[in-house]
């Protein structure tokens, strides 16, 4: 059985957030444990933040300048212990502006599955466009550390990937050819995010759903299940919902067709978080992978939620117990 580690590395979809205490630490602490365990993940590099982050640094911002520096950093030592590098998009941060001590975002962009194929003639940022800069960016960023790396594999913000055929279009006109952003059952129907998965039940890798066409992406489902509150409960889900409540809390107004979920029976809750979830989870996400015989199993994580209290060591070595954990890269060239 193989596991497919991954990350997010972002701040706070508000923007809030610092860079220092909220991604580049928790993420040493995590870097620590997993070479000591002979791990290698997958990160999600969320480029707009990075690039926003770069260039306030580079204009001499003196806000900016160590942050740019330790993620830089982070980068390349996480290239040369051996983890793969992939792209992550939160559109609300393109062409972000820092304003006033705060950055400036534009929530009507927040999913990435609502946004034009193109980059529209009001701003409006397209798919093709931002994935085209993406891979751009970490492909100029890597390469001089790894003259072999590739950005090939995607994870949409907030789960929003769409999956309809221009989504399919733009990840595979931009050279994608691996997506990871199905939380099967999971649905979501709000101002910011909207979704319904709960008509997807495969935690195997497939086809990517929505295109009209025969398509060359592969999707990875990330492992679901549905938890009641006393067992999703934890001191690590306590933790940051006391401690980072106010830094993900964003002002947005919109109205929001009602709608219901299409495959009600089939809702999930959780999906199989190394930062957050209790014990009790862990163990039956682990019992699920192994009941239904899963070739690979994805996991996630957040720098942002790590905590003394968040069961990352625990499950890596139970996981261990019961296969190997390889990146999304490994796993892909095996399809």
């Amino acid at each position: 059985m193989k596991y497919i580690l991954t990350f997010d590395y972002e701040l706070f979809g508000s923007g809030k957030g610092d860079v220092l205490k909220h991604l580049v630490a928790p993420t040493d602490k995590m870097l620590k444990i997993m070479q000591r365990l002979g791990i290698r993940a997958t990160f999600f590099i969320e480029y707009l933040e990075l690039e926003a982050i770069f260039k306030e640094a580079d204009s001499g911002n003196a806000l900016f300048i160590d942050d740019a520096k330790h993620i830089k950093a982070q980068l390349e030592r996480m290239v040369s212990l051996g983890h793969d590098l992939q792209l992550h998009l939160h559109p609300q941060w393109y062409q972000a502006q820092y304003r006033q001590g705060q950055w400036q975002l534009n929530f009507d962009w927040w999913r990435f599955s609502a946004l034009p194929y193109r980059t529209s003639a009001d701003g409006t940022p397209g798919q093709l466009d931002l994935l085209l800069a993406g891979k751009a960016f970490l492909e100029a960023l890597i390469q001089p550390l790894n003259s072999e790396y590739r950005c090939h594999a995607f994870r949409a913000g907030g789960y929003n990937i769409g999956f309809n055929p221009q989504s399919v279009k733009a990840l595979s006109a931009a050279g994608f050819d691996t997506e990871s952003s199905l939380c099967p059952g999971f649905y979501a129907n709000k101002a910011l995010c909207q979704y319904d998965y709960t008509d997807c039940d495969s935690f195997l890798p497939h086809p990517m759903p929505g295109s009209d066409e025969p398509t060359q992406v592969i999707e990875y489902p990330l492992l679901t299940l549905r938890s009641s509150l006393p067992e999703k409960s934890s001191l690590a889900r306590l933790y940051t919902r006391l401690f980072n409540k106010k830094l993900k809390r964003i002002g947005y107004q919109r109205s929001v067709k009602p709608a219901a979920p299409l495959q009600p029976h089939k809702l999930t809750n959780s999906n199989f978080d190394v930062c957050l979830s209790s014990r009790a989870q862990v163990q039956r996400f682990l019992a699920l992978a192994q009941q239904k015989c899963l070739s690979t199993t994805v996991l996630i994580g957040h720098a942002k939620d790590y905590s003394w209290f968040s069961p990352f060591a625990y499950t890596l070595k139970r996981a261990q117990r019961q296969g190997q954990f390889i990146t999304l890269s490994d796993a892909r060239e095996t399809v």
